[in-house]
């Protein structure tokens, strides 16, 4: 290891630079400590906590290692201004609540940010890039994800079995889906913008969520919701999309007070007792009208050679 804190309060662990170690700094059942203006690189873990609280990580840097800070069953800790950059994972907040991630770098990682079964915490003022997850949360609740900026991801922000969230105030640009959620319900989506994705806003499986006066511009689909029941769509503002909103067996959902200009199509809704989408839809009644065509044909051809049998001398 390279600087272990077992069971140790109220120290100090500033200006030192770590490398090619499992642990660069450890600190393990350690409260109310600061981790400061340190240099974590080529680590396995470059700045881990194990049930250690009220502790501050401000001002780090933990690159090119697999975890660049993990929290594991660490609460109440403040991680302010660090940088984690082509990590696995950059931040890692596993079974961990009521803990702050402001103002950090998390750029060319696996994951950016990443928290799992954790609570209360709150993701802001992030700048998050080049990752395949920006943002993600796992079987997570009550948790603001608010203000951050997550781009040129497959998924800017992601939630995956979590529920009663906010996500707020978030950019979530040129990504293959700008904010997804996935069995998610009770979130609140608002006053976030989704520009230059494949979707905007993508909804798979969620229940009862709360999409309120978001921006979703120039995306392949605005906001997409799929197999999701009684959502919210209220007050957004949707543009020059190919579709704007796309409904895919869905029920019970309200979209009311949205803004719609220079999209291809503004509404698009597939029923749920409907088997076929609108495209196998015009293939099918054209593919009718071409046999009712040939029938026709046939039928008049038919009565042509029976007048000419009928107009023959006998």
């Amino acid at each position: 290891n390279g600087i272990y804190l077992d069971s140790c309060f109220d120290n100090e662990i500033s200006g030192n630079t770590i490398a090619n170690n499992n642990y660069g700094i450890h600190l393990d059942h350690s409260n109310t400590n600061n981790i400061v203006n340190n240099t974590a690189n080529s680590n396995d873990f470059g700045i881990r906590l194990f049930l250690s609280n009220t502790n501050n990580i401000v001002n780090n840097t933990a690159n090119n290692n697999d975890y660049g800070v993990r929290l594991y069953y660490s609460n109440n800790n403040d991680i302010v201004d660090n940088t984690a950059n082509n990590n696995e994972y950059g931040i890692y907040l596993d079974n961990s609540y009521s803990s702050d991630i402001l103002n950090t770098m998390a750029n060319n990682n696996l994951y950016g940010i990443y928290l799992d079964s954790c609570f209360n915490n709150e993701v802001s003022g992030n700048t998050i890039a080049n990752n395949d997850y920006g943002i993600s949360l796992y079987y997570g609740y009550t948790n603001d994800i608010v203000n951050n900026t997550a781009s040129n991801s497959q998924y800017g922000i992601y939630l995956y079995y979590s529920y009663t969230n906010d996500i707020v105030n978030n950019t979530a640009n040129n990504n293959d889906y700008g904010i997804y959620l996935d069995n998610s319900y009770a979130n609140d989506i608002v006053n976030n913008t989704a520009s230059n994705n494949e979707y905007g806003i993508y909804l798979d499986n969620n229940d009862y969520n709360y999409i309120f006066n978001n921006t979703a511009n120039n995306n392949e689909y605005g906001i997409y919701l799929y197999n999701s029941d009684d959502n919210d769509i209220v007050n957004n503002t949707i543009t020059y999309n190919n579709v704007g909103i796309y409904l895919s067996y869905c029920n019970s959902t309200e979209i009311s007070n949205n803004y719609f200009s220079g999209n291809g199509v503004d509404i698009r809704k597939l029923e749920v007792d409907d088997p076929f989408p609108i495209e196998v839809v015009l293939v099918i009644v054209l593919g009718i009208s071409i046999i009712i065509i040939i029938v026709g044909m046939i039928i008049s051809k038919r009565r042509r050679a029976r007048a000419e049998i009928q107009r023959l001398p006998k």
